[in-house]
């Protein structure tokens, strides 16, 4: 009842003192239910539209209004608005009064945009859920008949394969709402409901236009966004990025350059390009192209070694030769072409001892690739040899130790449960510490490497 009575008179005693105070306040004074959830979306959202477009000074006046307990219009605020959305928009205000660049929460590649995100008062956000799809996918790969990203993950001791066409793909936005009140059963209710607010944004005419991303149940009981970004995706968008950038989409075009010709005349399915004399180059990503239903699966990048690799197999994706070979054959060692030495755990302590070495790699280390440890952490280490034959390369012992294992340790030490992914991307971020220690040049020594550990975890 007090509280009743507090909420009145602050209604009453409410004024605004300039434009978007009085915008405010008429806002605030709309007769939204509670559980009027498409109500509450639209004056939220009008909210932030209302905010963005103030100046600094209109923004840290209005700021210090909303937060000091004995202004009329504050208390009136505090009184209207669920307490996790009062506290966002308080936080989007302090940032345009103390020009601080907008963020979005989730740390990505893509930064610089303002993002808001929409939810009932009484839920989390769906990005941070654990059957979130980006959270949930352990590997990545392409169908290329389809143009189609593959994410792979493994649920109740099943392979789940699912697809992203790529016109779910876009392009980051300056603003972006996440409207996560509901997570929708299908898709096509999700982005009936993301053009339905994109219409009323639109019919307002004030100038706030944002990329509306609603959320679904889909595939493979996974959370799904209507529109993969780099703010709803960042750790899938990392991954493709690691994927192209390595070379796999080239490589696997290649392996269907003896179709390409008879399919490009009707579908130009992936970002490539084929010249008379059958040279491959990539061009740029298409529109999802409309085509005919094909028996070609395309190419699914599934793990599954048929029996325990040897190392010449995990180093198939690499240009080396034999630099060293045991008395009796027993080991050998081999120089990429960014010159780094290569070998199991045992064939490199041999080799550090043999004559061949001189002496000239002592204080060096052995570093696994693939530590064992991950492997383990994965549930995967029985597809493997034993320690002692993983793929290892030679290292200099300091920056092994200071760079490689600090840059680890900070990358997964508090990801539970890790997936491929993860690892994936900790191995491509710690090798980035590593240097040019052989001379074969910075970019060539982190490519290797990042090859040898996406096809360990079957990133080919």
């Amino acid at each position: 009842m007090a509280e009743q009575r507090f909420c009145a008179k602050a209604r009453k005693e409410a004024k605004g003192y300039d434009k978007p105070s009085t915008q405010l306040l008429s806002l605030l004074k709309l007769p939204v239910r509670a559980g009027d959830t498409k109500a509450i979306v639209s004056r939220v959202d009008r909210l932030i539209g209302l905010f963005l477009d103030t100046t600094q000074d209109e923004a840290a006046k209005l700021h210090a209004a909303l937060t000091d307990p004995k202004n009329p219009l504050g208390r009136f605020y505090t009184c209207e608005l669920a307490t996790k959305t009062r506290t966002q928009l308080l936080s989007l205000l302090h940032q345009i009064a103390n020009r601080i660049e907008i963020k979005p929460k989730k740390k990505g590649k893509f930064e610089g945009a303002r993002v808001i995100t929409v939810i009932a008062d009484t839920d989390v956000s769906p990005l941070e859920h654990p059957r979130y799809v980006d959270r949930v996918a352990e590997a990545i790969s392409i169908r290329v008949v389809l143009a189609e990203w593959l994410l792979i993950w493994r649920h109740k001791g099943r392979e789940i394969v699912a697809g992203i066409p790529r016109n779910r793909m876009g392009a980051p936005s300056p603003q972006t709402l996440l409207w996560a009140v509901q997570i929708f059963d299908s898709e096509e209710l999700a982005k009936q409901q993301a053009r339905a607010m994109k219409s009323y944004n639109q019919i307002q005419d004030d100038g706030y236009e944002p990329q509306i991303i609603t959320f679904y149940y889909g595939p493979g009981n996974t959370i799904r966004p209507t529109l993969y970004t780099p703010v709803t995706a960042p750790r899938l968008m990392d991954g493709i990025k690691m994927y192209i950038d390595d070379g796999h989409l080239l490589e696997t075009v290649e392996m269907y350059s003896a179709y390409y010709e008879v399919i490009k005349d009707f579908v130009n399915p992936t970002f490539l390009d084929m010249d008379q004399e059958g040279n491959i180059s990539i061009t740029g990503p298409p529109k999802f192209p409309k085509v005919p239903k094909l028996n070609w699966k395309g190419l699914r990048r599934l793990f599954r070694w048929k029996q325990k690799p040897t190392i010449k197999q995990l180093l198939n994706r690499l240009n080396y030769k034999v630099a060293w070979r045991s008395p009796k054959g027993t080991h050998e060692v081999y120089e990429t072409a960014a010159n780094q030495l290569i070998g199991s755990f045992d064939a490199l302590q041999a080799f550090r001892k043999s004559k061949a070495a001189a002496g000239k790699y002592k204080g060096w280390h052995r570093h696994h690739i693939v530590e064992d440890r991950h492997l383990k952490d994965l549930g995967i280490a029985d597809l493997f040899p034993g320690r002692k034959d993983l793929p290892c390369v030679m290292l200099p012992g300091k920056p092994h130790s200071d760079r490689i294992a600090g840059a680890l340790t900070r990358a997964l030490a508090e990801k539970k449960p890790l997936t491929d992914l993860d690892v994936f991307n900790a191995y491509a971020l710690a090798y980035k510490e590593l240097g040019d220690y052989t001379g074969g040049g910075i970019g060539a020594i982190q490519k290797e490497l990042r090859r040898v550990v996406g096809n360990m975890l079957g990133f080919d």
